[in-house]
């Protein structure tokens, strides 16, 4: 292409805006006026063909790590030993009402430990308390066991 085309070119696009600036004074005011009172007559709502229908929340994705996972169930546990304390606490309660408890808190907490161990047990302080909770709840089984609560 020449030089003198591109000139060409250049000055035909400045002469068009310059037309279209002088013709259009308030152009796009005057289209807004007209398109409302169109749809006024016509009883529609302006744009009300162009609106996209609601758009649908993404649920919240929750990543969690295993040990996340390990540390609620853990939390878990402590809070079946709190109502266990609390159950023994309590005159009202009987040890035949209370030894279900005590079974779910034994097995529940071998069972988290043991899954601990089974994945990736890297963690020294969560493989602490999973071991002190354990142990916990064995010394207790064996002392509910004994009778130690008669």
């Amino acid at each position: 292409m020449e030089i003198k085309t591109i000139q060409g070119i250049q000055e035909t696009e400045i002469f068009s805006r310059q037309k279209l600036s002088g013709q259009a004074k308030g152009g796009f005011q005057q289209c807004l006026d007209q398109l409302s009172k169109k749809n006024m007559v016509q009883g529609t709502t302006p744009f009300a063909s162009t609106l996209l229908p609601e758009i649908q929340p993404i649920p919240y994705l929750s990543i969690e790590t295993n040990q996340t996972v390990m540390m609620e169930k853990a939390n878990k546990m402590l809070d079946l030993i709190d109502k266990y304390a609390q159950e023994l606490g309590n005159p009202m309660k009987t040890l035949k009402e209370i030894e279900p408890t005590l079974s779910t808190l034994k097995n529940e907490s071998e069972k988290l430990y043991k899954e601990y161990i089974a994945g990736s047990g890297d963690d020294k302080t969560l493989k602490e308390m999973l071991n002190s909770i354990q142990v916990a709840a064995n010394v207790e089984y064996f002392k509910f066991q004994r009778g130690d609560y008669i």
